[in-house]
């Protein structure tokens, strides 16, 4: 049995929600490789959260916005989280995406928003400890 290296594309379901940790790090091509895996997922509402892309220097802000517009064909709904992450919602359209400015308000969001068949990516930079929002959400869905 293959057994990807820790936090990185570690898929784990509590009840009827799939959750796809790919938080070890992230930046524009790995990115858009986890939201085509996201496609392919059982869920029936894939909802992409995403922690800022740190390391791009002046180009942040143009990846966010591309990254957010390339989300839009990937999944049904986009939270970012982070200070870049507003790019990425403001890319995938503000009707399907949200922007929070720190994991502990966007796992708030998650908890009244996730509901049973969901498929759930979280990936982020590594800076961005986007595990912390996995596991909490994880623990969420266990109680």
């Amino acid at each position: 049995d293959f057994r990807p290296p820790h936090l990185r594309a570690t898929v784990q379901t509590r009840g009827e929600v799939t959750i796809i940790n790919d938080s070890y790090n992230s930046n524009p091509s790995s990115l858009k490789g986890a939201l085509r895996w996201l496609t392919l997922s059982d869920g029936r509402r894939k909802i992409a959260v995403l922690g800022d892309m740190l390391e791009l220097g002046e180009s942040a802000r143009r990846y966010h916005l591309q990254l957010g517009r390339f989300a839009r064909n990937h999944c049904d709904m986009l939270i970012g989280v982070g200070a870049l992450s507003k790019y990425l919602a403001e890319g995938m359209g503000t009707r399907r995406a949200r922007y929070f400015e720190n994991k502990e308000e966007a796992l708030r969001f998650l908890k009244r928003t996730v509901r049973p068949g969901d498929a759930i990516l979280i990936k982020g930079s590594r800076l961005m400890r986007m595990e912390d929002l996995a596991r909490a959400l994880l623990a969420s869905l266990s109680s």
